[in-house]
């Protein structure tokens, strides 16, 4: 195979799912595997692109191959998507896939990172796998020319059974663990804003903010809001000020705990909002 790539114009972005299984894989596995992909897929490229309308956004199956089960994936996004975006996105797809599962390859291993809808769309993703007695998954993000002569893989992410199952075991308990969530109250706080989102905001939802509260935890963590008031305030200071990061913002929070380290910071209450010197 030669290592000249040919012109982006001439080759299409492709996602490879290869599932092998000793024994049949049942239809409702792979079927919830494949479901999983595409919902992963969707909010990963919305959340790297947040100011586009991708409604459209998805992936559709382009081939379906013999010999276990081989399937081409290809990205449907809007007409004025390059193609070299089209191979970026396919590419960091597969990156993130491999980042999210890692920390759950080993017993014991947490992601606190991962969304609630993370944690259940990466257990339907390797269910599959894990029923089986001796199987494997395999991810790979291909350059592949359209006069078929040749690929290129760009990123690839495996998995086999029993890293399959230490994962599923992982997820069930870290599900376990986050609905018995250790909280704790603090009252006029200061926070700074370190991620600002022009999205709606609704009462108990995340809406693409992450905050400092520097008295709490360094680390910036994802802003939830107790109340439609607490998000109005906060949102129409990022909606009306060119600089909302240069503000400090006096809350109430009830800090979300995950394993005895701060996760989440749950807005109950503004009390003032001023510049920062």
């Amino acid at each position: 195979m030669s290592n000249v790539l040919a012109p982006i114009g001439e080759a299409d972005a492709v996602l490879t799912i290869r599932i092998d299984t000793h024994d049949p894989v049942e239809l409702q596995d792979f079927t919830a595997s494949l479901q999983a992909f595409e919902a992963q897929f969707r909010r990963e490229y919305e959340r790297a692109h947040p100011n586009r309308d991708e409604t459209e956004t998805k992936l559709v199956i382009k081939t379906v191959r013999s010999g276990s089960i081989i399937v081409d994936l290809i990205a449907v996004l809007a007409p004025i998507i390059s193609d070299m975006e089209r191979l970026t996105t396919i590419i960091d797809y597969v990156d993130m896939i491999r980042e999210k599962i890692g920390p759950w390859l080993v017993p014991g291993g947490r992601n606190p990172d991962a969304s609630t809808k993370e944690l259940q769309s990466f257990h339907r993703v390797v269910a599959a796998v894990a029923k089986d007695t001796s199987g494997s998954l395999d991810l790979k993000a291909r350059y592949l020319r359209r006069d078929g002569s040749g690929e290129e893989v760009r990123s690839e992410f495996a998995i086999r059974t029993q890293e399959a199952r230490v994962v599923q075991s992982n997820i069930e308990a870290e599900q376990v663990e986050r609905k018995t969530l250790e909280q704790t109250d603090y009252r006029q706080v200061i926070m700074t804003l370190h991620q600002a989102s022009l999205d709606e905001a609704k009462a108990g939802k995340a809406a693409g903010e992450k905050g400092v509260i520097e008295s709490i935890s360094e680390k910036p963590l994802k802003l939830v809001y107790a109340s439609d008031l607490a998000a109005q305030r906060i949102k129409a200071e990022i909606r009306n000020d060119d600089n909302p990061l240069r503000k400090a913002f006096v809350v109430d929070v009830n800090v979300e705990k995950v394993r005895g380290k701060p996760h989440a910071y749950r807005i109950t209450h503004v009390h003032s909002i001023d510049p920062l010197d």
